[in-house]
């Protein structure tokens, strides 16, 4: 999602507030609303990477767990999803043999990594600042705050919540632990890239004290 009036790129990971995002930015800048998921990647490949160098680019990293769980939700809700979530994860697993073309063709694009947006094909971040999902509200205004000082543009610093399935669930009470455990794996890049620990035993253990 490439914004040429304020030279804002945002990268939009699917079900990490990327339509909240583009909301908000397009309607501040009567920008046209067009709302897609591409990789960094094949931006630069598309517009080359020169172009892309002149656009501050922006993306969100959020949980994997967390990430699945809302997937799975707008998957059920959105696109008469017909697996289980054991059924998807053997899904995942499966794809994991294709060639990496043909996973970004043929899955739906909730459930691609996040590095496949975030990260080149050599692990290395290519984007120049990555938003919190956790702590989005604080990440979002900070960014605001510098594309005013950066362009004289300001941006409302408060985002929409568009597209949301949040059943208001956390993804311990979605996921069991097998399913879990299996996740640590299919995503492992993205815990790895993103900073996120594969743990989830001290989640588990509190939500089951509250009950």
């Amino acid at each position: 999602m490439l914004f040429e009036k304020i030279k804002l790129c945002i990268i939009g990971v699917p079900k990490n507030a990327s339509e909240s995002i583009h909301e908000a930015v397009a309607s501040q800048i009567e920008s046209e609303r067009v709302h897609d998921h591409i990789p960094m990647s094949h931006l630069q490949i598309e517009y080359g990477a020169r172009f892309m160098a002149e656009y501050f680019s922006v993306g969100v990293r959020r949980n994997p767990y967390d990430r699945f769980a809302s997937a799975y939700r707008y998957l059920v809700a959105n696109d008469e999803w017909r697996l289980s979530i054991d059924e998807t994860l053997d899904y995942l697993t499966a794809m994991q043999t294709e060639d990496v073309l043909n996973i970004f063709n043929d899955m739906n694009p909730v459930l691609h990594s996040q590095s496949i947006y975030l990260f080149d094909g050599n692990g290395s971040r290519n984007i120049d600042r990555i938003l919190r999902f956790e702590h989005l509200s604080d990440d979002w205004s900070s960014l605001c705050e510098y594309i005013t000082n950066t362009t004289g543009i300001t941006l409302r610093d408060t985002l929409p919540n568009l597209n949301s399935k949040n059943d208001g669930r956390a993804w311990w009470d979605v996921l069991n632990t097998n399913q879990l455990m299996r996740l640590s794996q299919i995503y492992h890049d993205d815990f790895i890239n993103l900073g996120y620990p594969k743990g989830f035993a001290i989640e588990l253990n509190e939500s089951r004290h509250k009950k």
